[in-house]
């Protein structure tokens, strides 16, 4: 039978506490004496070659927390380069020895490479022992059905097991089955004790649960400033999303007054840690300036700059879009159009369109309207309303030499025209005014005038240039399909970046 295990269950395995702070032993170190407490003493100090030398002699004599260890640090590649097979060798060794953490940790290697029926027999085993990590594991996989039969009750029974014995994660799985009410009463209150019962053990994955929780008041009382404890603990703990979050709260006024200067302080640890997306927000507040902020173009590019660097889409766009204006860098029109590419093959819809506009207009590259048609297409496909509109229109005019194509075209506004964006509503009513389909029709062209509003001035001027040319009769039929293009369910919109509404840059 094969057996793929989620990313989520993988985690479940070592926490990201764990993870950030790397301890050979979980639970910290067991009572180890002689040569592997000699070769522990060596890693901490950071003389790996040492403690790998004294590990393995320990681990070649039998000992099983040195195979454990070993297992340990291979699967990781702390200090060495990583290797699952060698991490199954030694952990397979103390788990026949049985070594229940061994045991636990073999099972995720084999479960995660395949090999479900084992994986799910050693934690069988471990989970006999009491392994907390085992019986953590047996719970969630049994919750889900992966690998296993689904029986919520065994999954509850497991858990409560390991959260008997402390374990973080448990109380977690447990409140989050409270809060679905999956295989137990749906029970709000009781999902958030289990998780302050996470919390009390430094879990910050409880932690930012809890905030949530508190900011919405999804099972306690809403509290702001309670929300801001449950995050500045988290942090504490090193966590970088719990430093965002913080600045995103005092960004916004969510929960909080709204202090930018207090956001920056927040998103400044969250960056200097790491977070390329906390790198952003920053770059956006010295972009605009805010209480308490002085604008200031070249922090924000900086910070731009320090998120594009790990990969951030529209960190990428807007250190484009720096170089292009010559804002806070010196302009360079090899590097915006560079780091414009960048952001759009990086799935940013934004400066998907970018680079579609500059191969149309010739802008810093040769003009090619083929590839012009292939990204805003790329953008459009992505809900970016400009990248459709710039799109049709090279269709309707068969820009470029190309052979027009009004039906792909009218398709695209179309589209466009039921998300509602009036300037799509408006082209589309030219089409159908100029009866470049067939015959013009005048009525569908005033009604889309109509749906895209009173004020919004390019409808305006056509329908005042429609009404001229319509009778009575025909203005009131347009009436009627305006309330019928009202009446009929909006198209469902396409997955947009959100991240966009951001870009300081185009300021």
């Amino acid at each position: 039978m094969k057996l793929t295990v989620s990313a989520l269950t993988l985690l479940l395995a070592f926490s990201p506490a764990a993870r950030a702070a790397f301890m050979i032993f979980p639970d910290g170190s067991p009572a180890v004496e002689g040569g592997v407490k000699e070769a522990l003493e060596s890693y901490k100090k950071g003389d790996f070659a040492e403690a790998l030398k004294r590990f393995a002699a320990e681990a070649e004599r039998g000992d099983q927390d040195a195979q454990f260890a070993l297992g340990r640090i291979y699967q990781e590649g702390s200090g060495v380069a990583q290797s699952l097979p060698k991490a199954e060798e030694y952990y397979r060794k103390a788990a026949t020895a049985g070594h229940t953490n061994s045991q636990a940790n073999l099972a995720v290697i084999l479960l995660n490479t395949q090999r479900g029926e084992e994986g799910i027999d050693w934690l069988r085993k471990a989970a006999k022992s009491g392994a907390p990590r085992a019986l953590v594991l047996l719970g969630n996989l049994s919750l889900t059905g992966t690998g296993m039969t689904k029986n919520a009750a065994d999954a509850k029974t497991w858990l409560e097991q390991a959260a008997e014995a402390g374990d973080a994660e448990a109380y977690e799985s447990l409140s989050l089955m409270y809060e679905t009410g999956e295989g137990v009463e749906k029970n709000p209150a009781k999902a958030v004790e289990l998780l302050e019962n996470a919390a009390q053990r430094n879990s910050v994955k409880a932690l930012l649960r809890l905030a949530v929780k508190s900011l919405q008041g999804e099972g306690t009382t809403k509290d702001g400033k309670k929300a801001v404890e449950f995050l500045t603990r988290a942090s504490e703990l090193g966590s970088t999303e719990a430093q965002t979050a913080l600045g995103t709260m005092y960004e916004t006024g969510e929960g909080v007054e709204k202090k930018p200067a207090e956001a920056v302080v927040w998103f400044t640890k969250a960056s200097e840690a790491g977070d390329p997306n906390a790198a952003l927000k920053l770059g956006v507040i010295f972009s605009e300036g805010g209480e308490g902020v002085e604008k200031d173009d070249k922090k924000a590019m900086e910070c731009f700059q320090r998120a594009a660097d790990r990969g951030q889409t529209v960190a990428m766009y807007n250190v484009g879009t720096y170089y292009e204006k010559g804002r806070g860098v010196a302009a360079n029109a090899a590097e915006s159009l560079k780091w414009h590419l960048k952001s759009a093959l990086g799935g940013l819809s934004l400066a998907q369109r970018e680079i579609g506009l500059r191969y149309r207009e010739g802008r810093g590259m040769a003009k090619d309207s083929v590839a012009a048609i292939s990204w805003l297409g790329r953008a459009a496909g992505s809900g970016d309303a400009a990248g459709a509109l710039a799109l049709a229109d090279m269709l309707l005019t068969g820009e470029g030499g190309m052979a027009p194509d009004v039906k792909n075209a009218t398709a695209i506004l179309t589209r466009a025209a039921e998300l509602g964006l009036a300037p799509a509503q408006v082209r589309l009513a030219e089409v159908y005014a100029s009866g470049t389909e067939g015959r013009p029709d005048l009525i569908r062209a005033y009604a889309l005038t109509l749906a895209a509003g009173k004020d919004f001035e390019p409808a305006t001027k056509l329908r005042t240039e429609l009404e001229k040319k319509m009778s009575k009769e025909q203005l009131a039929e347009a009436q009627k399909e305006y309330e019928r293009l009202k009446a009929k369910p909006a198209a469902a919109e396409p997955a947009r970046d959100a991240a966009p509404a951001q870009d300081a840059a185009k300021k």
